[in-house]
């Protein structure tokens, strides 16, 4: 595998190219028909893949070139300075307008991947890209490394091997050797959690505590509204978790839906039609 940094002379931007050589993908026997060859010395080159729909949060690029006779396949990503877990690297965790930013993106990505009929089983900060754009500047977390990413037909075969890092596992991969979408949402719950408090959700990465025992969500760094937010994500019935679509409709992502969520706390504990109706608006999602 080779990797190069290139720049656009015209739009100024960089990005990283990682050129991987055809035979660790191209298999004859499984491939569709082949196009001519382009001379009688250059290999047949595989018609071009139909390319997936554009996804900001999730972007890949990928064309082929022939080189010396062998076809290269290359995969052109954008450059990102760095990973959500390099920005962390403080231990004072960030600004909760800019972990709400970052969160935000991570859920369009993660919606993106399992509208795909995949799961990632890896979602921490280390996997997540800060990549800023050319013209704006405006940084944007992206979802990376699939390397032990599921097909959700896939989930009864994994043969008893654990995907994922162990301070980001959920309950269930650790109990049932059990994978869904709902992992990636529990791993999600963590990385926001770490993005807040700047520590992990766990202060050992031990399997036993995982199994036994929920995430303490008792920190100051931590708003009400960040707490019931992360609530969502870190429960340990996966079938109680919320979705990603759920996720990006409460009111720590919402701001709508923020404003009914500050009307309803300000209410008192008595009972009254306005209060209820509020109620009934900010959780008419779950």
């Amino acid at each position: 595998m080779k990797s190069y940094a290139i720049t656009n002379i015209v739009v100024g931007s960089v990005a990283a190219v990682v050129v991987l050589i055809s035979c660790c993908f191209y298999r004859k026997k499984k491939s569709p028909p082949l196009t001519p060859t382009v001379t009688g010395d250059s290999p047949a080159i595989p018609p071009r893949p139909k390319p997936l729909p554009a996804n900001r949060h999730v972007e890949k690029r990928e064309d082929f070139t022939v080189e010396k006779g062998n076809i290269i396949y290359n995969i052109l990503l954008e450059y990102a300075r760095g990973s959500l877990s390099d920005r962390l690297n403080s231990g004072r965790g960030l600004e909760e307008n800019e972990v709400k930013q970052y969160a935000k993106s991570i859920l369009l990505g993660i919606r993106e991947v399992h509208n795909r009929g995949f799961i990632h089983c890896d979602i921490k900060p280390s996997n997540v890209l800060l990549v800023a754009h050319a013209d704006t500047g405006k940084v944007t977390a992206k979802i990376a490394d699939f390397g032990v990413a599921l097909h959700q037909s896939q989930c009864k075969t994994t043969n008893g091997r654990l995907r994922g890092t162990v301070l980001y596992m959920a309950p269930e991969v650790v109990l049932e050797d059990k994978y869904g979408p709902q992992v990636d949402i529990w791993s999600f719950g963590c990385t926001v959690f770490e993005m807040i408090t700047g520590k992990p959700i766990w202060e050992l990465d031990e399997l036993c505590i995982i199994r036994m025992e929920s995430p303490d969500l008792q920190n100051s760094k931590l708003s009400r509204l960040a707490v019931d937010f992360l609530r969502k994500c870190l429960v340990r019935d996966h079938r109680a978790r919320w979705t990603s679509g759920m996720l990006l409709q409460h009111p720590f992502l919402s701001s709508f839906l923020l404003i009914l969520f500050v009307c309803f706390s300000s209410f008192s504990k008595k009972k009254s039609a306005s209060r209820c109706l509020i109620e009934n608006m900010v959780y008419s999602f779950q």
